[in-house]
């Protein structure tokens, strides 16, 4: 493995149970935890995921998922009111909610269908999740990104260009992921490791922090038999502890 090379894992409820030693000790340098989903959902296994993630020595960061059918400052404040008695190193937004019904989306789900006829509308989803990211800014002292994907952007959010190259980008950029792989950590850092610079970019953006590269595809040890979600930093281990603002000592 590359000397400098480390992972970043993003972990919800439906990660029932992360053996975070054995993560720490193969080059999972971060992990972003989820905290909250809309104005009511707290995630069951956040306060769990956090302590044992940090207890190993791993930079923690929480996220929420925006919810365009919920008052945006509303959503912020849960947000910010889950977080606030943990350390938590950065935060990060989730904009990937195009439908309005979530018990159609569920449905289509089931039935194998990957669109709903209730959208929400694109100035809707970017008004309401830029509201949220201009409310955490304003009000938390911690780094914030903005996770989504491209071709999202494009399909259902177009507006948000608008405002995103103002923020630190978290992209996800994941291949067709089709065949399951059960593998070792050393043996997937080393054959499955991202063989391109980086994702792809939105229109008038011109760098990204972090990059989600797999998240259906990895059963990893540690990780609770679900397949892993890991990112890359856009930069060096030091460079990554200077952005979560954790001191060094050389």
């Amino acid at each position: 493995m590359a000397n400098d090379r480390f992972f970043i894992t993003d972990v919800s409820s439906s990660v029932e149970t992360v053996d975070w030693d054995i993560l720490a000790r193969n080059h999972v340098l971060g992990a972003v935890v989820k905290a909250t989903q809309g104005t009511h959902h707290r995630d069951k296994k956040f306060v769990e995921h956090f302590t044992q993630a940090a207890a190993m020595g791993i930079i923690v960061g929480a996220y929420h998922w925006c919810d365009p059918t919920n008052d945006s400052e509303s959503q912020a404040e849960r947000f910010l009111d889950v977080i606030g008695n943990q350390p938590i190193n950065f935060m990060a937004i989730v904009i990937e909610q195009y439908w309005q019904d979530w018990d159609e989306w569920r449905e289509s789900r089931s039935r194998g269908e990957s669109k709903t006829k209730k959208i929400v509308p694109p100035d809707e989803i970017s008004d309401s999740s830029s509201r949220i990211a201009s409310y955490l800014s304003q009000n938390s002292g911690l780094p914030l990104l903005v996770y989504l994907r491209v071709q999202f952007l494009q399909t259902y959010a177009a507006p948000v260009i608008n405002w995103l190259p103002h923020y630190k980008l978290w992209l996800a950029d994941i291949p067709e992921e089709t065949s399951e792989v059960t593998t070792t950590w050393p043996e997937f850092a080393t054959w499955y490791y991202p063989t391109k610079s980086g994702p792809e970019l939105p229109a008038g953006c011109h760098n990204w922090t972090m990059w989600q590269f797999t998240n259906n595809r990895f059963l990893l040890p540690g990780i609770g038999g679900t397949k892993a979600s890991l990112s890359l930093f856009n930069g060096t281990r030091k460079q990554f502890l200077q952005f979560a603002r954790v001191e060094t000592f050389e």
